[in-house]
């Protein structure tokens, strides 16, 4: 973490870009459920994350870890999910494409890996961003609506088949905004929605 905090503040005065190097750590519960004829069943969990990303001029690296606990002795299992992304910036979009290494406790197979990729583009006012496998792997795809107003960021967006996904930073520092991400959807007879607080670090500063 250390070796990541220094290149980020190394690369802090690069060209201005669509993204920034930013460092981010959340608490969230992740809940989950599954519905059949005549039996409902439902789990919730504590969901930290810690996210990070840098850029090299153009070219962007990206990376994170979730872990997923339950809240009871007889919740679902732990699962820790790790990714890695890389692509390219520039002043209107960017492109990041990668892979997620899933390991479940007590599942068969232990690890699992999906593709990741996430392509954003700005047309001033507004802009759109488009994910498969997006934030840590829990939403399978969505098409959000990016904006942002004198660095204030928030979007919204359709979560496929049938969901919405939502984030909002609001800066408390020059460096620093407090992230605040939900999103729920449903996929075939199973539920899943996740609510979480973050802190954002960006060392160049918000924009």
């Amino acid at each position: 973490m250390l070796t990541l905090l220094t290149v980020l503040v190394v690369n802090a005065t690069a060209d201005e870009r669509l993204l920034t190097d930013e460092v981010s750590a959340g608490l969230g519960v992740f809940g989950s459920g599954y519905s059949q004829p005549g039996l409902r069943l439902g789990d919730a969990n504590l969901s930290p994350t810690v996210t990070g990303r840098v850029l090299f001029s153009g070219v962007t690296l990206e990376g994170g870890v979730l872990l997923v606990a339950p809240l009871t002795r007889d919740g679902s299992a732990l699962a820790v999910t790790g990714s890695a992304r890389v692509g390219w910036t520039g002043q209107r979009f960017t492109v990041l494409a990668g892979v997620l290494g899933q390991w479940g406790q007590g599942a068969n197979p232990a690890w699992q890996c999906l593709p990741t990729v996430r392509a954003s583009v700005d047309f001033g006012p507004f802009g759109l961003t488009l994910g498969v496998f997006d934030l840590l792997g829990l939403v399978p795809a969505h098409l959000s609506f990016d904006v942002s107003l004198t660095r204030v960021r928030f979007s919204v967006g359709w979560v496929a088949p049938i969901g919405l996904v939502g984030t909002l930073d609001l800066p408390v520092a020059e460096r620093f905004a407090v992230r605040l991400q939900a999103f729920a959807y449903k996929l075939a007879q199973a539920e899943f929605a996740q609510g979480t607080v973050g802190v954002v670090f960006a060392p160049g500063g918000l924009r």
